[in-house]
């Protein structure tokens, strides 16, 4: 039994990057995991690492009776969002076969890169039309994070491309049959899960937001009446300092709500002309870290005096 094992391209080896967190390695015997289209992301601060799975690839198998000879073949594609790091071979039974297995490379997948891009800067869009310009950039940090891991796994449309042969053998009275079975393993690194919106927005919202934003749209000046309250099970009307000040057209208001395990809320109340006497607090609009009001001439709000 002959057996010949090909490797077209050199193997990915991860190195030690300071930049960011290495991708957690696959349990040692793992194999046939399940990636998920919601692969999780894992952060540091800004910084960015992916998780590697050990997913089942393809597997070929031929039997050839006495005086023939076939061969058979499979391709092991990554899951979609996944890159190809490495592969295993496993053998199964064979008797007068053998195989090749060799990493094809395809070209590079830029719809990874643009897909990460795209859903980072919609991220910090919408952070930058909130006001908020600390949410915006560490929005930046992490896509920079984010795509020089992309960077450092080369993302090729990897294959790993597997041929089995084998030959029937002996002779006229002994006649023999020749087989060969294998399978392939793929190790993937997710690196473009399907909700990534979803996750940057969560990581944000759970890290980095910590105030209510206020942006007056509008074309002229507001009055704003705020407190922030320590405790957020009491209600507005218990605010002791009330804040009055003007917010001018264009101008954007940042109320740092959350902080040292701590978490405030803000009561608002808003008018067009500067308030004549104290209002009374209890009929004001509750925010928390995260919320934002955005002013604009054509919204009657409720929370007014």
């Amino acid at each position: 039994m002959k057996h010949s094992l090909s490797r077209s391209l050199f193997l990915l080896v991860a190195t030690t990057v300071p930049a960011f967190a290495q991708a957690p390695q696959c349990p040692e015997g793992c194999v046939n995991q399940m990636v998920p289209s919601t692969c999780p992301l894992s952060t540091d601060g800004p910084l960015i690492s992916a998780s590697k799975y050990r997913v089942a690839g393809c597997s070929a198998s031929v039997t050839a009776a006495y005086g023939e000879s076939k061969t058979t073949t499979c391709d092991a594609n990554p899951p979609p969002g996944t890159v190809l790091v490495d592969y295993v071979v496993r053998e199964g039974s064979a008797t007068n076969g053998h195989y090749t297995v060799s990493r094809l490379q395809s070209g590079a997948d830029i719809q990874i890169e643009k897909q990460i891009s795209e859903d980072y800067d919609y991220q910090e869009s919408l952070a930058v039309e909130k006001g908020d310009d600390k949410a915006a950039a560490a929005i930046r940090q992490m896509k920079k994070s984010h795509l020089e891991l992309v960077s450092k796994y080369k993302t090729n449309k990897d294959l790993v491309h597997v041929e089995v042969s084998a030959s029937g053998h002996g002779w006229a009275l002994d006649r023999k049959r020749g087989w060969q079975n294998i399978a392939v393993a793929l190790d993937v690194v997710c690196l473009a899960p399907a909700n990534l919106n979803e996750q940057i927005a969560d990581r944000i919202a759970s890290n980095f937001t910590t105030a209510a934003i206020i942006r007056n749209h509008s074309t002229k000046d507001y009055w704003i009446s705020t407190a922030i309250v320590e405790d957020p099970s009491q209600g507005c009307a218990t605010a002791t300092r009330v804040v009055r000040s003007l917010v001018t057209k264009n101008e954007s208001r940042r109320f740092e709500l959350k902080g040292g395990g701590k978490e405030a809320k803000l009561c608002l109340l808003l008018g067009n002309q500067k308030p004549k006497a104290k209002e009374a607090m209890k009929t004001a609009c509750e925010y928390k870290a995260g919320d934002s009001l955005v002013i604009d001439d054509n919204v009657t709000y409720p929370c007014s005096y």
